[in-house]
C-alpha cells in the first residue's frame, strides 16, 4: 500500500481527499517544513503501518533537505 505525503502549506486535490485519509504530520527534523502524511481509504487501518511509515517520511525529510518536493508516494509495502 502507498502512502502520500503533501508539504503541508500545499493544499491536496479533490482526487486526495476521496482516496486518501490525513493520518499524522511530519516534521522535517533539519528545516522543520511540515508535511502532512496520508494513508489510502481502508476499512481498517494499522497504527503500525502508519507509525512506520511516519518514521520512513521522517528519514526521507531528513535526507533531502533542503530539496524538498511539494509531494510523493511512499514505497509499496
Amino acid at each position: 500500500m502507498q502512502y502520500l505525503a503533501i508539504r503541508s502549506d500545499r493544499h491536496p486535490t479533490p482526487d486526495v481527499w476521496r482516496k486518501f485519509v490525513h493520518k499524522r504530520d511530519v516534521p522535517c527534523r533539519k528545516c522543520e517544513v511540515v508535511y502532512q502524511l496520508w494513508a489510502p481509504l481502508e476499512p481498517e487501518q494499522d497504527d503500525a503501518a502508519v507509525k512506520a511509515q511516519g518514521e520512513w517520511l521522517s528519514e526521507r525529510l531528513e535526507e533531502e533537505c533542503p530539496g524538498h518536493a511539494d509531494w510523493f508516494h511512499s514505497p509499496e509495502n
